[in-house]
């Protein structure tokens, strides 16, 4: 559509005292061998923190327009239209290098508008954008525009064949996932000869990028929208739990508020891992603020550069970082080391915002009620979804063939509390069960893959030779990838990972090689209406079980509990016992550590749609799935049989047949049920609407 111009494939690079010719970014290896010089990134919200960031030294610059980015609550910082167009000329005047972050997760309605932005951009000749939903990626490629497409740290990319098929995709860039360290970053950049942007100063999250819900589950106000209300920078108890009963606390305070990072001491490490572009985080930091800090960076690294032999980190370049610090720093998992109570203020003395103190979150009985027709017409019926469970041990497996699913996933992470994990021979009895039950297979892989992760599923091929594995749950692009390879003869099914909110995105996984979507966690009855609609892909949907608010690589309990407070030299107390989260409205969130001492912060309500069971009936789903993992066998198997027994009633229906008897409205022990179930219940995401958000101020006064 659009035709190519000119780049810059030899700006203008500053060196501390003036401007030099210089050359596009450069292979890493070249980075390593200190031949080409490394992209200093640094953020700006108005036009008098551009012109100081640009007067400090940044090579290049990253703008937010009005809308699709990622830091929301501020209406007087970001740029219109006109003004983005004036910013862009400035930078290329300069000679420097301008990206626009188009880094948000879409709904339906809003991937139509993303067209005419696009176009609006490359009218503008921006350099590049940043972009975090597979929509963007896709409609950017249909338009041919002529700007590159940087994958945001949002897609969580940390695996190399992730990487890979980003590539494919047509990113250029990659923006790594903040939890993997420099040499990992360094690693895919030359692996797969795209350029790597690394995050080496400001605010991070504690959650896997990309892979936070809690703030859309919470709040309504999704964290992948730019709406995040910070619900980790809250004040938390961390306390035991032993049946009914929580403990005294014991460690209290800003549990989950890791410091900033900063890697001004590790400059050299950065630039010898062949990090293409240094990122500086803030586009909501004033003009004086961001000007000292890349000051400081841009004479670091023209000091490394000028000789690189002699360089030293210069004593009055950390004195004023420390002076004009925002919040206590680290270098934080950047250098491989495992999380330590280092890592957190829990002092929470220089948060410089809190937005949310706790959150009473909704049962059932004070939930909305979800817009939708209680009875739909039989001739919008489809066919009875069919009804999978997930499991992690073969008690849980017996338990849920036992009750009627029809389809039984293995999950790859297990809970450390209570389960001894998989081991081979029980993975191997486990599969058996299921094929002499007539029962489909399917895996479920990590929701993360380090090297350990991908080795592991080598030896899980293994297992899985002579045994028709029917479907594979997939998390992100690297799973999906080695599914498609290895198992080509399985459904894959793009899992709540992918974070997908509109069509687009979902037919894209869909031309990937994924049978079916799972729609994101913070999905809102709307957003799955409008999937359905579409018929992009086939649905799975959640519909019963814990909802995993955040996913972290720190462990809080080694963090907090622990002699040394790190994972590494960690006892496993979470082997004996049951640790949570209590915020400041007394909400209990259990945190599930599995065999990768990762944290699993759930919800402190499960997901239970078995009172809507018909409502649901509107979204023609594939499937149903009950997460069953984090359950005892024999919960685990009451709750499947009641959505047995009422998805049998549905069947009955649709084909006209006898219906099978119940004893009340969702089948027997519905009040049972409830009474013995580890928490309360509620409708999780789906009640939610955060593609169409309250303001920020309305949802603060109503956490008063």
């Amino acid at each position: 559509m659009f035709a190519p111009r000119s780049t810059f494939a030899t700006p203008l690079r500053y060196n501390g005292s003036n401007v030099t010719g210089g050359t596009a970014l450069q292979p890493a290896e070249e980075i390593r061998t200190l031949q080409r010089r490394v992209e200093l990134l640094a953020p700006a919200g108005r036009f008098d923190v551009l012109e100081a960031v640009l007067d400090a030294g940044a090579d290049a610059v990253y703008l937010s327009g009005k809308r699709f980015q990622m830091r929301a609550h501020r209406s007087d910082f970001h740029f219109s239209d006109e003004a983005l167009r004036e910013a862009i000329a400035r930078v290329h005047d300069l000679g420097r290098r301008v990206y626009v972050t188009v880094n948000t997760l879409l709904s339906a309605e809003e991937t139509k508008e993303i067209p005419v932005y696009l176009s609006f951009l490359a009218e503008a000749a921006v350099d590049g954008i940043i972009v975090c939903d597979l929509a963007t990626i896709t409609l950017a490629r249909e338009l041919a525009v002529p700007f590159e497409l940087h994958a945001s740290t949002m897609m969580n990319a940390h695996d190399l064949d992730q990487v890979l098929m980003l590539k494919d995709l047509g990113c250029t860039r990659i923006v790594t996932s903040r939890d993997i360290s420099l040499r990992e970053a360094g690693r895919l950049g030359e692996q797969s000869g795209l350029e790597i942007e690394y995050f080496v100063h400001g605010d991070m999250c504690v959650a896997q990028s990309g892979q936070c819900s809690m703030s859309g589950l919470l709040f309504g106000k999704s964290a992948n929208r730019g709406e995040c209300m910070k619900p980790c920078r809250s004040a938390y108890q961390l306390v035991s739990l032993r049946g009914e009963h929580v403990s005294m606390p014991l460690k209290e305070g800003h549990l989950m508020a890791l410091r900033d990072l900063s890697l001004l001491r590790q400059l050299p490490e950065v630039v010898e891992a062949g990090i293409c572009s240094l990122k500086i985080e803030g586009r909501m930091r004033d003009a004086e603020y961001l000007a000292g800090l890349v000051a400081l960076y841009r004479g670091a690294l023209d000091r490394y550069y000028a000789l690189p032999s002699a360089y030293q980190t210069d004593s009055a370049m950390l004195q004023a970082l420390f002076k004009h610090r925002v919040r206590e720093l680290s270098a934080l998992s950047c250098t491989g080391a495992s999380s330590t109570t280092n890592f957190f203020d829990i002092s929470g003395k220089r948060e410089p915002l809190i937005l949310s103190d706790g959150c009473r979150e909704p049962t059932i009985s004070t939930a909305p009620v979800l817009a939708a027709p209680s009875n739909p017409s039989t001739e919008s019926i489809q066919p009875t979804p069919a009804l999978a469970v997930c499991v992690a041990s073969v008690a849980a497996t017996r338990a849920a063939i036992a009750a009627g699913a029809g389809r039984i996933y293995l999950a790859a992470e297990t809970r450390q509390f209570g389960e001894e994990g998989w081991r081979r021979e029980t993975l191997v009895e486990a599969m058996d069960l299921v094929q002499d039950a007539g029962v489909a297979l399917g895996l479920r892989t990590p929701r993360v893959s380090t090297s350990r992760a991908r080795a592991e599923w080598r030896a899980l091929m293994d297992c899985c030779r002579g045994r028709n594995v029917a479907f594979v749950l997939a998390h992100h692009f690297g799973a999906l990838k080695r599914a498609r390879e290895n198992l080509p003869g399985a459904a894959i099914i793009a899992d709540y990972g992918f974070n997908v909110l509109n069509p687009t995105a979902a037919a894209t996984l869909r031309r990937l090689g994924a049978h079916a979507v799972m729609p994101a966690l913070e999905a809102g009855f709307d957003d799955v209406r409008a999937l359905v609609e579409s018929q992009a892909a086939p649905l799975e949907l959640i519909v019963h079980g814990p909802i995993e608010g955040m996913l972290l690589e720190h462990c809080l309990i080694a963090a907090h509990l622990t002699k040394h407070g790190s994972k590494d030299t960690c006892r496993g107390p979470c082997h004996h016992t049951e640790f949570a989260l209590r915020d400041a409205k007394g909400e209990t969130r259990l945190i599930i550590t599995d065999q990768y001492c990762r944290n699993h912060l759930l919800t402190a309500k499960d997901l239970a749609i078995l009172p809507l069971l018909d409502t649901f009936r509107i979204f023609q789903a594939e499937s149903f799935r009950i997460e069953g993992q984090f359950y005892t066998p024999g919960h685990l198997e009451r709750i499947t049989a009641a959505y047995r027994v009422a998805l049998d009633r549905w069947a009955a229906e649709t084909t006209g047949t006898e219906e099978p008897p119940r004893t009340n409205e969702v089948g027997e022990g519905w009040g049972a049920l409830q009474a013995e179930a580890p928490r309360p219940w509620n409708f999780g995401g789906y009640a939610q609407h955060v593609t169409r958000s309250v303001s920020t101020a309305a949802v603060m006064r109503n956490m008063r």
